[in-house]
């Protein structure tokens, strides 16, 4: 069965949760962010803030979850892209991946 291919827009706090959750199961996910710098830093393994579920950064990051700059690859998810909005107070920290438990893509 082909991986259903998703892009996740703006992976920040709740973006970047959600984009390896996603990765965790099955999904080849495209996590698009607006700094090339922040990109580096999730290439290498690193999350740029406190967060469960680094460890599942550091097992998908360039196998099933791809942070780009590029919006070209919103073209190339077939099946969903997410947009996620910016919460308005940078203080309001939202919990981590430990609190989605399924998602549902068709």
């Amino acid at each position: 069965m082909k991986r259903k291919v998703v892009s996740v827009i703006c992976i920040g706090r709740v973006g970047l949760p959600l984009a390896l959750v996603l990765a965790d199961n099955v999904y080849k996910v495209f996590g698009i962010g607006r700094a090339q710098t922040k990109i580096d830093i999730l290439l290498k393994g690193t999350m740029p803030f406190v967060e469960e579920g680094g460890d599942l950064l550091k097992k998908y990051v360039s196998k099933s979850f791809f942070p780009t700059i590029n919006y070209e690859n919103v073209k190339n998810s077939y099946n969903a892209y997410l947009w996620i909005k910016k919460y308005p107070y940078k203080t309001f920290h939202l919990p981590g991946n430990s609190t989605i438990t399924s998602i549902s893509i068709s």
